[in-house]
């Protein structure tokens, strides 16, 4: 069986390191804005499908389409 264990999420993250920065939007998939992107990651899988975390970022418009991490 899993290991079965409760997470407690933070809207700072990680209450040593908080959010950390992102590395940019890359600019040809923005509409518009300049966004600054922080976040923590509290549990993800080993092939990225499943990420569980906090993440803020600074207005912007997005393009539309699939988000790649």
């Amino acid at each position: 069986m899993a290991d079965l264990n409760v997470i407690r999420f933070d809207r700072n993250g990680d209450p040593k390191t908080g959010l950390q920065r992102w590395d940019d939007i890359p600019s040809d998939q923005l509409h518009s804005g300049a966004p600054i992107q922080t976040g923590h990651i509290y549990l993800d899988n080993d092939n990225g499908v499943f990420t569980v975390g906090v993440w803020d970022c600074s207005p912007m418009k997005r393009v539309a389409g699939r988000i790649e991490r």
